[in-house]
């Protein structure tokens, strides 16, 4: 039996910055690991992952997120588990307005049943391209070239109306700087991984969506107020970058590095100071 530990607008200090994020569970377990739960077996075995959670207690803890107002955020790789997610659901009735109230972190290999209905009903999708791009050698020899290339389709789920967000799951992921934004936005733009690898060019999407997906996009996905644009009232959090992401060659975005930081409209960070230290 799964416990949730609740935050609420009750017991929570909102002058210290705390934020509640949802109620998490997770579907399965990973790629790289084997255990996505899969319907077909993974290269060389007859591995189909693992289920980590049930409909029944899907359903338990969306009652509990429903109760508080906030979303229910579901780990799921596998197709098997995302299929369990959405078909869960698809009958039953969203308690959010403002964002989804179901969304699944990764979905990297949704079926097209899943991808229907996940449009239809509004549930949402936060994929990690960087997983691709620098855990290649583990996607291939687990999944092969083929069925890589169709992973974490962002541009698949745009078309399809179903809401996205990009993140980098930091810091679950072998690359050195797991955090790193730029990262994640060029492997969704170009579509290679780290060695060169083609990971489906039909997926490719633009700069100006990756920045999207990163930040205004983000922001609605994850219902925090007043982040996401540089807009009156919002907050002033923001980076003034070395280079134009715009015009910069797309197989170099990893390497674009913040010149200043500003935070609540006051500079924290310029590389003159770094260079000082």
């Amino acid at each position: 039996m799964q416990r949730y530990e609740l935050l609420t607008a009750d017991n929570i200090d909102r002058s210290a910055g705390a934020y509640i994020g949802g109620i998490k569970l997770f579907s399965d377990g990973s790629v790289s690991g084997r255990t996505a739960l899969v319907s077909e077996p993974f290269l060389g075995s007859e591995e189909k992952g693992i289920a980590m959670t049930s409909k029944e207690e899907l359903l338990a803890a969306a009652a509990e997120a429903k109760e508080c107002g906030i979303q229910l955020v579901v780990h799921a790789m596998g197709d098997r588990a995302i299929d369990l997610i959405v078909d869960t659901f698809y009958e039953e009735k969203a308690w959010l307005t403002d964002a989804p109230s179901v969304r699944i972190e990764h979905a990297a290999m949704p079926s097209e049943s899943a991808l229907q209905k996940a449009a239809e009903w509004g549930i949402g999708f936060v994929p990690q391209p960087i997983f691709l791009f620098c855990e290649i050698e583990s996607y291939l020899e687990n999944l092969g070239l083929e069925k890589t290339q169709t992973l974490y389709g962002v541009q698949t789920f745009l078309q399809r109306g179903i809401a996205t967000a990009l993140s980098s799951d930091a810091p679950a992921t072998s690359w050195a700087e797991a955090a790193n934004p730029f990262v994640t936005i060029q492997a969704a733009v170009t579509r290679r991984a780290y060695d060169g690898t083609d990971l489906g060019a039909a997926e490719k999407i633009s700069v100006e969506e990756a920045i999207q997906l990163y930040t205004v996009d983000a922001k609605t996905m994850i219902r925090m107020e007043n982040v996401g644009q540089l807009k009156e009232g919002y907050e002033a959090n923001f980076v003034v970058l070395t280079d134009d992401l715009m015009t910069l060659s797309h197989n170099q975005l990893m390497h674009v590095k913040p010149f200043a930081t500003y935070i609540e409209g006051e500079c924290v960070f310029t590389q003159s100071t770094l260079q000082a230290q």
